[in-house]
């Protein structure tokens, strides 16, 4: 079996986040959370899998991040691009790096254009791209210039 991949909008933020689950390993990652948590909670509830990572491909000032609160309350880890300076606990993230999800892999490529930390997610089996900023799996992102 694939993975599957759920996007969760944020109307007031022009924002998605992404749910990315991998049924046969029951894992789950959740790529730029917004701070609302509980509907990644749903997702992981009814979908019967574990969060096992929040990753931020871009941190940014547009909105406040849910990742550490995904770490607090489903024992996720955070990753982040590697040159992102956060001022608290993170795993470093870069270039080529994989993320285990059960059996696929989703390998870090770090696309420094439209903010210098961004990075997109590349599954291994799959041309698809995950990125925070520029592209969405199934839909068009919102790309508001260098932040």
């Amino acid at each position: 079996m694939g993975i599957e991949v759920r996007s969760l909008r944020s109307a007031e933020l022009g924002n998605a986040a992404h749910v990315v689950i991998e049924r046969d390993s029951g894992v789950a990652v959740v790529v730029d959370p917004v701070r609302d948590v509980g509907q990644y909670l749903d997702v992981a509830n009814g979908e019967s899998v574990e969060l096992a990572w929040a990753l931020e491909t871009h941190v940014h000032n547009d909105f406040v991040s849910g990742a550490r609160e995904l770490v607090a309350s489903a024992g996720a880890r955070l990753g982040a691009s590697g040159v992102a300076g956060l001022r608290y606990p993170y795993e470093r993230l870069g270039d080529g790096d994989e993320i285990e999800l059960g059996s696929w892999r989703l390998q870090v490529l770090a696309t420094p254009g439209a903010h210098p930390r961004a990075c997109r997610l590349r599954p291994r089996r799959s041309r698809r791209r995950a990125s925070g900023t520029v592209l969405r799996w199934g839909t068009h992102g919102r790309h508001r210039g260098a932040h």
